[in-house]
């Protein structure tokens, strides 16, 4: 995901100013690991399965599904498994394990690009495991906390191997309590994707639209039996984001959308139109998120109005007009 973001050099510094630095960076990786996301399950499955689909995607190979195991009582891991690049021991080293390093920063084709949602695992666990095929050669890596509390990760075993490049993460689940957490959150996160993965150890149910009108970039949801209630839902990136109330304000249009066809609006837009959050739970909405948006909702308004005009042109009595606006 491009970020508008340039490094700025420390280099040198005018006469009397100083540069904020961090003076305990084991306090700092705490809060970056375990003080970030409210839904440490989510944040696993999110940045492992999103981090799976872009590897995927950058090895051109998009159209083959991402693997998924979930836990189950006699074997409590979850874990995610690609056939992508895989992960070179000097992309592990540089990019992997550096917090704000990442290779999808000026990459709108792909959904990451904070640096930090491989090491979400710690969000959840003091340990996860890494296994990646890389030209030939399986790594296995452990990631783990120690007592300094920066995170760790050792080379625990490095063997020839004829099997394709590719990266499986393994997270061990912390009790059975967990498990139905963690099929909640792959149902959240795959809900939109156009390969589903392919599931191990069970089954995902995935929520469906039920659509009173659709067009390539927006959608209206039926209010009657359906999970959305009157609101604005962005699927970005291929997961699905609700737009606060609150925020519904200062966005013109949606309201107006909202109550003239009584339905929920659903943006569909690409990674890079809006800001995210750097947790990924929510739409950041600074000043290219609300154009954005605007722009968005001025024209699926529009569309949505002749959609609708089109249908009652072609309805010869008033019934029908009634019902089709019900």
């Amino acid at each position: 995901m491009q970020i508008d973001y340039v490094k700025p050099s420390t280099a040198s510094a005018d006469v009397g100013e100083k540069f904020f630095s961090i003076s305990d960076e084991a306090f700092i990786f705490e809060i970056l690991r375990n003080k970030m996301y409210s839904n440490p399950i989510l944040a696993v499955v999110r940045e492992y399965s999103c981090n799976a689909l872009d590897s995927m995607t950058e090895c051109g190979r998009g159209d083959i599904p991402v693997e998924i195991t979930l836990p189950t009582y006699s074997d409590l891991y979850f874990k995610v498994k690609d056939s992508g690049v895989g992960i070179s021991p000097d992309r592990i080293e540089n990019i992997y394990i550096k917090y704000a390093e990442s290779t999808k920063r000026n990459d709108n084709s792909q959904i990451g690009g904070f640096g930090l949602g491989s090491k979400a695992g710690f969000a959840y666990s003091d340990s996860f495991t890494i296994i990646t095929n890389f030209e030939g050669v399986k790594y296995n890596y452990a990631c783990f906390i120690d007592e300094t509390k920066l995170g760790k990760m050792a080379l625990l075993s490095k063997e020839d191997t004829s099997e394709p490049n590719g990266t499986t993460i393994i997270v061990p689940v912390k009790s059975y309590v967990d498990i139905s957490y963690f099929v909640g959150a792959v149902e959240h996160v795959c809900r939109h994707w156009k390969v589903k993965p392919i599931v191990h150890n069970g089954a995902v149910n995935y929520k469906t639209y039920n659509f009173k009108a659709e067009g390539s970039t927006w959608a209206l949801a039926e209010d009657r039996n359906s999970y959305y209630d009157k609101e604005c839902k962005v699927i970005l990136g291929n997961i699905e984001y609700s737009l606060r109330r609150s925020d519904l304000v200062n966005i013109p249009n949606i309201t107006s959308i909202l109550s003239k066809y009584k339905s929920t609006l659903v943006l569909k837009m690409n990674v890079g139109d809006l800001t995210l959050a750097a947790n990924r739970e929510s739409i950041q909405l600074d000043d290219k998120s609300k154009l954005a948006l605007e722009k968005a909702v001025q024209a699926a308004e529009q569309e949505i109005d002749q959609f609708f005009q089109n249908k009652i042109d072609n309805i010869d009595n008033f019934y029908d007009a009634i019902v089709l606006f019900k």
